[in-house]
């Protein structure tokens, strides 16, 4: 897979640096070439989404 996973937003930045944790999770899954599909929800220290 290489050292390289993005993490594309909806306006085309890469946010790889600021969910490091998703970007672990990724280079577990051992394929060389995979796109996710999803929505991300950050909760707030009130359980709140952010």
């Amino acid at each position: 897979m290489g050292d390289r996973v993005r993490l594309i937003t909806r306006g085309g930045y890469n946010w790889a640096s600021r969910y490091l944790w998703i970007v672990e999770a990724a280079r577990k899954i051992h394929q060389k070439h995979f796109i996710l599909d999803g929505e991300t929800v950050v909760l707030g220290v009130d359980g709140s989404p952010d």
